[in-house]
């Protein structure tokens, strides 16, 4: 889990071997690393790119930190050190490039080629199946190439204008510029009104609320969910597992027993009130909760079901409540060029349907890493199915 946490890190922060070496993470200051520690870093970091086929666009970090181990293995007089680390470059090379079917290819040849000037002391490892040297066709696949989704996740998480990518990302027209004291007509918050803060007015309409919960109210849902944590999963509509790299998490959904506890009911209680929404156990998923550790994140989804049709019970909005503060781990919006940060005490809701009951595409969200300490939050669905009388439909299909 730490190997791939400073792996995920360094590709999304394009961070360099020997600052991490140093101790130096954006900044954040801990102990130096041995040389040991580095070189089974960077070992252990090609082994999850020799497993991974997701983790191709990764190699390049991966090729640094092994060049980095054997300049630091020539000054330390690690000649075996150094003979592993060079063999494991080429090993990784060729197994990118057929993964991509661009083995024994002209660039392929070539990058052996090369290796073999800079090595030339040592055995060329054989290769799985013979190449025909003399006539190398050329590959037609761009390796190492960094999709477009992850360029924009690693753009906004490290701190860079995603509108730069141009296409589809874009600045929000809806930007909110108010902050208000609001009972919304509900009895519940005339003596405390919600604090909002108007985040986008539409497309999705966002809001933030201070001081949702109190501290007490989060220790005890801590106490409640923690010690039964599992892996967290990104599923489709079947509950299947669709790609568990795309999520690094711990997660928790609390029983049809928890739902009955008056802690429960209250923060349902409070959610109804300031969002407007009927949210029980039959308008609304069961709450869960998340723990996003070191390097926790989430990459870009939906909230909404995509294979449902619009006559289908499907997820209408999402209330998040951050458990405290942390270092990282804000919540991105790419298509509006929006970053909401974490801020214990506060409740964060959105939308995803629109009132035509279109799913509302804008809504494409995902979480930057945690870069130390822990993310906690707990996260409700409202269902579409039960808000007929609080969220009526509308034709405008821009609401």
């Amino acid at each position: 889990m730490l190997v791939s946490a400073v792996l995920r890190l360094s590709d999304i922060n394009a961070l360099v071997p020997v600052d991490l070496a140093n101790g130096d993470l954006l900044g954040r200051k801990s102990r130096p690393l041995t040389f040991d520690e580095c070189f089974d870093l960077a070992m252990l970091q090609s082994e999850i790119i020799l497993a991974n086929e997701d983790a191709d666009t990764m190699a390049k970090r991966v090729e640094a930190w092994l060049s980095f181990v054997l300049d630091q293995g020539s000054q330390y007089d690690k000649g075996d050190e150094g003979t592993a680390v060079s063999v494991r470059m080429l090993e990784m090379q060729r197994h990118v490039y057929k993964r991509r079917g661009c083995d024994c290819t002209v660039q392929d040849i070539r990058a052996e080629n090369q290796w073999k000037i800079r090595y030339p002391n040592i055995t060329v490892p054989p290769r799985d199946t013979r190449c025909n040297i003399a006539q190398p066709k050329p590959c037609k696949t761009e390796l190492y190439v960094t999709p477009t989704g992850r360029k924009a996740f690693n753009l906004m998480c490290s701190g860079g204008d995603v509108t730069s990518l141009g296409g589809r990302f874009k600045n929000s027209e809806h930007r909110g510029s108010v902050c208000r004291f609001n009972h919304n007509n509900d009895p519940r918050l005339f003596l405390a009104p919600a604090k909002e803060e108007e985040i986008n007015t539409a497309e999705p309409y966002m809001i933030r609320i201070h001081d949702f919960i109190s501290d007490h109210d989060i220790e005890q849902f801590k106490m409640l969910g923690i010690p039964i944590l599992k892996p967290g999963k990104i599923t489709t509509d079947n509950k299947r597992v669709v790609d568990y790299h795309r999520r690094v998490s711990a997660a928790e959904e609390l029983t049809d027993y928890h739902h009955t506890l008056p802690l429960v009911k209250k923060l349902r209680s409070r959610f109804e009130a300031v969002s407007g929404l009927n949210v029980n156990t039959e308008t609304a998923e069961p709450i869960n909760l998340f723990n996003y550790g070191h390097s926790g994140f989430i990459y870009f989804h939906t909230d909404y079901l995509v294979n449902r049709t619009e006559e289908e019970n499907n997820r209408m909005a999402t209330i998040i409540v951050y458990a405290n503060d942390v270092d990282g781990g804000e919540t991105l919006f790419p298509l509006i060029n929006t970053k909401v940060e974490p801020i214990k005490g506060t409740a964060f809701l959105f939308y995803h349907k629109k009132r035509s009951g279109e799913n509302e595409v804008h809504s494409l969200h995902g979480a930057c890493p945690v870069l130390t300490g822990e993310k906690i939050i707990l996260r409700e669905h409202v269902n579409t199915f039960g808000q007929e009388f609080k969220r009526p439909c509308l034709q405008d299909t821009s609401l």
